[in-house]
């Protein structure tokens, strides 16, 4: 897949992770999910990139990569996954014949279960939604 390029300014440099203030127009100019996502409010953007060697001072200006493919999963959990789970919810609890209410509920405790594993799970998610210095 190709890489997406950002360009930023390092804020703060830290144990290992380096800030990056992004501008939302260099962000999103080339990428295909930028109608989505929930960057395209924001002016600018402060992210954490973890790096291993270099010597990297504030100020600095940076380039960083990621993967085109990691907007898209962004995109599938943020949104298309929970979509997923709604209907499947609806429909399974419409087949139950319990009325709107239980429909509701099933949902919203669905969506409460959905977002707090997202929660649990972060540290993970951070793994595999990273960019790189190039």
């Amino acid at each position: 897949m190709q890489n997406e390029l950002l360009q930023g300014t390092i804020t703060a440099v830290q144990d290992g992770i380096l800030s990056v203030l992004i501008n939302n127009e260099n962000a999103c100019a080339g990428c295909g999910s930028r109608k989505s996502c929930g960057m395209a409010g924001a002016q600018e953007k402060q992210i954490q990139v973890p790096y291993t060697s270099g010597n990297y001072k504030t100020g600095d200006k940076v380039c960083l990569a990621s993967k085109a493919s990691m907007g898209l999963a962004a995109v599938f959990v943020a949104f298309v996954l929970p979509l997923i789970l709604i209907m499947a919810v609806l429909f399974l609890a419409s087949l139950a014949g319990r009325g709107e209410t239980f429909m509701a509920l099933t949902v919203l405790l669905t969506m409460t279960g959905y977002y707090l594993s997202l929660y649990f799970f972060r540290d993970k998610l951070k793994q595999k939604f990273t960019f790189i210095i190039q």
